[in-house]
């Protein structure tokens, strides 16, 4: 429990401080890969699909709901068909 509570007066902090860049980067760097490690599973999922005809990928457009970096959302419009992709942050 003190991990949780030492974990939950550091952010409350972190939005009190001035140099809470610092924070945020060190947040970002935690996450960096994870949108393309993600994307990756999403990718192999649709190419089998469309490998069975079950679905046509360039008919699809791709939401990324909270993608911080935005690296799972280039990573599907790069290596896939989708030509549309929306990052809702």
């Amino acid at each position: 429990m003190e991990d949780f509570n030492s974990r939950i007066k550091e952010h409350l902090l972190a939005l009190f401080d001035t140099n809470t860049d610092l924070h945020l980067l060190n947040q970002k760097k935690q996450f960096q890969n994870e949108g393309k490690r993600k994307a990756e599973y999403i990718v192999k999922n649709l190419m089998l699909r469309q490998e069975r005809n079950e679905i046509d990928i360039s008919k699809l457009a791709y939401i990324s709901i909270g993608g911080a970096d935005g690296s799972e959302i280039i990573h599907i419009l790069k290596t896939t068909p989708v030509k549309i992709g929306l990052l809702f942050e």
